[in-house]
Formats: C-alpha cells, sequence, structure tokens
C-alpha cells in the first residue's frame, strides 16, 4: 500500500482488493488517524461494482499512515432500517445515469449515509423538487454556516433546483455543506409552498 495523493482533509492510499482483483485508492481522513487514542487505527472501506457485490477492505493505520494490517471481508449487509434506496437502473437508460450503491456509498460515505433520513436517503437518487424564492435566501447565514458566498449563488441555487439530486449537491459542496443547504431550503420552501 502506497499514499498516492493528499489534500488538507485526506490522505489516498493505494491497495489491490484480493476480492475484486482491483487496485483500489482508498480515502482516509487525516483527522480520524491523527487524534486516535490508540494505534494501530482501523479503517473500513466498501466498494464494489454494478455486477459484483459490495465487500469491504479492513486495513489498519500506525500514526504516519503507515499499513499495519490488513483484512478483505467479501460480503457487506446493512440494516433494513438503512437499506439504500437507489436509482434502479431500466435498459433505455444510458450508463452514466445509473448510480449504483457502492459507488454513492463511496462517496457520501458509509457513516454519513447511516445518518440520513429515509427523506435524504431518497433525496439521494430523486430529483429534489424544491421551489425556492431566491429573494427570501439569506446569503449572510450560508456564507457564515458554509464559507459558500454569494458570488456562487446561480450555482448553488441550480444543484437544488428541480431535476438535479442531493447527490448531486454532495459532488459539487462536499456531505456537509450540501446538507447544510439542503436543509436551509428545504425549510425556505416548506414555508412557501403554505402560502
Amino acid at each position: 500500500m502506497t499514499v498516492i495523493e493528499q489534500d488538507e482533509e485526506r490522505v489516498y492510499l493505494l491497495l489491490k482488493c484480493q476480492i475484486c482483483g482491483e487496485d483500489t485508492v482508498i480515502p482516509v481522513k487525516k483527522s480520524v488517524v491523527l487524534s486516535a487514542k490508540r494505534y494501530p487505527v482501523s479503517v473500513v472501506y466498501v466498494h464494489g461494482k454494478e455486477n459484483d457485490p459490495l465487500h469491504t477492505i479492513l486495513i489498519y493505520l500506525d500514526h504516519e499512515f503507515t499499513l499495519r494490517g490488513w483484512e478483505f471481508i467479501p460480503a457487506v449487509e446493512f440494516s433494513r432500517e438503512i437499506v439504500p434506496v437507489f436509482k434502479k437502473k431500466e435498459e433505455e437508460e444510458e450508463d452514466e445515469d445509473f448510480l449504483d450503491p457502492s459507488f454513492i456509498l463511496m462517496k457520501v460515505g458509509v457513516q454519513h449515509y447511516a445518518k440520513l433520513s429515509k427523506e435524504e436517503q431518497k433525496a439521494l437518487t430523486e430529483p429534489l423538487n424544491l421551489k425556492i424564492n431566491k429573494d427570501q435566501i439569506n446569503w449572510k447565514r450560508i456564507t457564515y454556516e458554509t464559507g459558500i458566498t454569494e458570488e456562487r449563488k446561480e450555482e448553488i441555487i441550480g444543484l437544488f433546483e428541480k431535476g438535479k439530486t442531493l447527490f448531486e449537491a454532495i459532488e459539487v459542496l462536499g456531505f456537509d455543506e450540501a446538507m447544510t443547504i439542503y436543509h436551509y431550503l428545504n425549510s425556505l420552501s416548506e414555508k412557501t409552498n403554505d402560502n
């Protein structure tokens, strides 16, 4: 296993998966490893392909992100309470429109996904139908809570308008920022609908 890249938040490790035979890039949050009380730290990465069942790589890292051990777990099952609501692949759909479970879990993260309500899970793959009154949006609040400025107003609103999914917003903004804005705009949308 080698570190192939890193940014402010994550280290990206490359390891060949013994289950699917793929070279797999495992993103690891630096804060998880650096704030650990004991070493090695265990990190689980869920992946798989459309025709391949979800499986996991369990790795053990020391404080310098050096691999100290690993295990490959061939199958993953989720509690019925957090079973994903994924878009089903239809015959006439193009492959680029298909979001398979492993891709969403990889991007959103299993821990984040487990915390989502059923409504939020559904919003990952179904178009948002928020009726947004742009005049009601408090951009000072959004900037304070997420760091996103009003200069990106049109881009941000576009991510939450009809036809887009919450997953698309998460891809652009990151999980925490997308969820904060989603809940804020959703609250405005509900008030607008009541009037």
